[in-house]
């Protein structure tokens, strides 16, 4: 039983080894003949096609790719899954949940547009910031660990009004007030921080979560360097 355990696993080491080999070597012919994002959508064609649904594996630039696709048009993604293979929507929605935002500006966020309009010129470092409200259901919930990014636990019950620096409430949070950059003369488009509110804001709070997002330290006079403009979404 042992000698037996033993070649297979041999030939399934093998059989990996052959695998990596062609799937480099596939990369490296695709990404000579096509864009690399469709180069990707081509090689999870020729890995899973054989494979039953339960089966297929993925890369995460592909799910990241995929995950583009389906928040554009779901009602497309699931017509382009039944041309070729794509995984699931159940798989991109657990690869959202794991990424945790807490309350107000993201400072990873802002790093990676930090990076992204770092070899802009000014002009096209212009941006406008909106904002607007989206409404939320009423629901509470016990978080054990609410500081995802550090070892540190802490109890806290989510759903409440939180207004990050500014400070929670007893209210239940039934909307969430959104800050986007947009840039004016380059496009590009960042939700950057958001807030939980029991209701409307009031135009002082509103003016200190505003002056928040602006002073950030990874914002500030980098990313980019100056608001052109700033406007509410209706």
């Amino acid at each position: 039983k042992s000698v037996r355990a033993f070649r297979s696993y041999i030939v399934r080491k093998k059989n990996s080894t052959y695998f990596y080999i062609i799937d480099d070597t596939i990369k490296e012919i695709l990404n000579t003949k096509m864009s690399s994002s469709f180069a990707l959508l081509l090689r999870g064609e020729l890995q899973n096609y054989k494979r039953k649904k339960p089966g297929r594996r993925w890369n995460m630039e592909t799910k990241i790719i995929a995950l583009r696709l389906y928040k554009r048009s779901p009602t497309s993604y699931k017509l382009l899954r039944r041309m070729i293979c794509l995984p699931a929507p159940s798989t991109l929605k657990s690869l959202l949940s794991k990424f945790k935002m807490n309350v107000g500006t993201h400072k990873i966020i802002l790093t990676m547009l930090k990076k992204t309009t770092k070899h802009f010129s000014p002009s096209e470092r212009e941006y406008i910031l909106l904002w607007d409200k989206m409404s939320l259901r009423k629901k509470l919930w016990y978080n054990p660990n609410p500081l995802w990014h550090t070892r540190a636990k802490a109890d806290l019950i989510e759903g409440f009004q939180d207004h990050a620096t500014q400070g929670r409430s007893p209210q239940a949070a039934l909307y969430a007030l959104v800050f986007m950059v947009v840039g004016v003369r380059k496009y590009f488009k960042q939700p950057v921080a958001y807030y939980l509110s029991s209701g409307f804001v009031t135009a002082d709070r509103l003016s200190a979560l505003i002056k928040e997002v602006c002073m950030s330290p990874t914002t500030g006079k980098n990313t980019p360097q100056n608001v052109k403009d700033v406007q509410e979404t209706k």
